[in-house]
């Protein structure tokens, strides 16, 4: 085989084909993210940081792209510690944290270390759904009055915030009805009953009123002028009169607030208010704990700052496991005049549109739907593609002719 079709005639061929293909993605080619909020329209423009804000009126690409809406389905998040440093460079529109330096897995009690720093640190624990228990002595009898308290787990329309009250500090033994329980909280170490009855009408109003007596272990309640009482015990739910589902729970009445421990835990097994517990100590000195979590729906996340040091440790879904469950809906116009066309992004897979790709690289659901996109144009793929498919068959050739020369 002689000429164009021999073997060096195809390796040349081959070589230009895919010099072709390179050139008309440098010159013609595109990448970069797009971070787009539902309902806000956004031209796409010829910047390798599609996030520019800078003029762009001789630069847009004819291409205006929607997120008309976004659905994350059901399932179970998985997460990493991630690594931040300071960069005001590297920060994208929508980030806050620097610039990712690293990535961890969830393993426990393993040491790992920060960047270029001396300090490290290792994973306690994850809670899915987090919440400080508390703890306290059980020979609470044997500990003097000193600075007696009250602590209520309480149930209402809102949520189930927990509340201490205590009577060693001005206006801490109160509670007033900011928790729509229906009634203020008041707690003292000794209230008879002939005082408590004095608060029926004390102020010239009619109020309901819960009052806690931790002495002699007594709860009085006072609602529509009646006063009733019943024992004081602790772990027991306590329903408001005339309700069956709103109250509150004894958790603990002590003596002295010094003992009363709080300690991380979690509700139940649902991930819905992840917190990872870390600690974090530099090379020579002792640790410190630290309480990260991520972003989720709306909320800020909660990061660790490194003293002295420009880095920060934070908890974050890992994305491209979150990514399957993310579908996106979008709408993309010529120029303003035109049709929309729908492009349906589902499962984090990517789509075509026009040459380009669109790739979801992030999905955040919450007050505003917002979506991180990677946009790919490579006009010369089916070149290089053909290209390589030239040269492989031009080196497949050789090896066999080598093999069975003609004798």
């Amino acid at each position: 085989m002689k000429g164009f079709f021999s073997p060096k005639g195809l390796l040349l061929a081959g070589g230009i084909i895919i010099l072709t293909g390179l050139g008309l993605n440098h010159f013609s080619g595109m990448k970069g993210e797009m971070f787009l909020v539902a309902g806000e329209a956004k031209s796409l423009i010829a910047e390798s940081n599609l996030n520019s804000t800078q003029d762009t009126s001789r630069k847009t690409l004819g291409l205006i792209i929607t997120l008309d809406s976004l659905k994350i389905r059901q399932y179970i998040p998985e997460f990493e510690i991630l690594a931040f440093r300071s960069d005001t460079s590297s920060q994208k529109i929508g980030s806050t944290h620097g610039k990712l330096i690293d990535r961890f897995p969830a393993d426990t009690m393993k040491i790992r270390k920060v960047g270029d720093t001396d300090y490290h640190f290792r994973l306690r624990a994850v809670y899915p759904n987090f919440q400080f228990a508390y703890e306290y002595p059980s020979n609470r009898d044997t500990i003097k009055p000193v600075a007696p308290g009250i602590t209520l787990e309480l149930k209402t329309k809102e949520g189930t915030p927990i509340v201490t009250l205590r009577t060693d500090q001005p206006n801490k033994n109160k509670l007033d009805d900011i928790v729509s329980l229906g009634a203020p909280l008041y707690f003292f170490w000794e209230k008879s009953a002939d005082s408590v009855n004095g608060m029926v009408n004390s102020e010239g109003k009619k109020e309901n009123k819960i009052v806690f007596s931790g002495a002699d272990q007594r709860i009085y309640f006072i609602h529509n002028d009646t006063l009733t009482e019943q024992p004081l015990r602790e772990g027991v739910f306590y329903s408001m009169p005339g309700q069956d589902t709103e109250g509150f729970t004894v958790l603990y009445s002590f003596p002295d607030y010094a003992y009363l421990k709080a300690v991380p835990s979690t509700k139940d097994t649902l991930m819905l208010n992840p917190v990872a517990h870390i600690e974090v100590w530099k090379a020579g000195e002792g640790y410190r704990d630290a309480f990260i979590y991520p972003e989720r729906r709306g909320r800020k996340g909660g990061e660790y700052a490194i003293p002295d040091a420009d880095y920060r440790l934070g908890l974050g879904e890992i994305r491209d496991k979150a990514l399957r469950y993310c579908d996106c809906f979008l709408s993309i116009q010529g120029d303003s005049k035109k049709t929309s066309k729908s492009l349906n992004l589902m499962s984090g897979k990517s789509g075509m549109y026009k040459g380009y790709r669109f790739t979801p690289i992030e999905c955040k659901e919450g007050s505003l739907n917002t979506v991180s996109i990677r946009i790919v144009k490579n006009p010369g793929k089916t070149l290089k593609i053909i290209g390589f498919t030239i040269l492989l068959l031009a080196f497949s050739y050789m090896l066999f002719k080598r093999s069975h020369p003609i004798k």
